[in-house]
């Protein structure tokens, strides 16, 4: 198609329902501490309204945040705390394709989950020292 006159081209066209990646399952903790389970149910309801599916997990306050006992490390790799983790949340992951890495309540306290991937390397607290 040629450009109109003046030289800019016509002005792209995109079809879809939404222009931002599919959805995925979301996991959203709660301990009643910073979050409590109303204020996850409503950010879980957006989500939903989205697509998504999401699944609420309670966590004993003591952690703080969910990412003390879980977090992404890549693309269905995750680093998680499974002797404090409900086992029905394990197999979730699971059945959705994301494999944990055991990390010890030891390591917890020393934010051995708490890692950031960032494309192809993931930085850690400088306490967890396993390969």
């Amino acid at each position: 198609m040629a450009a109109p006159s003046g030289g800019n081209p016509p002005p792209a066209r995109w079809r879809g329902r939404h222009p931002h990646p599919p959805p995925r399952p979301a996991l959203i903790g709660h301990s009643g501490g910073r979050t409590d389970e109303a204020g996850a149910e409503q950010f879980a309801g957006w989500l939903r309204a989205e697509g998504w599916e999401v699944r609420l997990e309670p966590f004993d306050e003591h952690f703080l945040h969910l990412d003390v006992l879980f977090c992404m490390a890549a693309p269905g790799l995750a680093v998680a705390c499974t002797e404090v983790l409900d086992d029905t949340l394990l197999g979730w992951l699971a059945d959705h394709g994301i494999r944990c890495i055991p990390v010890s309540y030891r390591e917890v306290m020393q934010l051995g989950c708490n890692v950031l991937a960032l494309g192809g390397g993931v930085l850690s607290p400088r306490a967890a020292t396993r390969g």
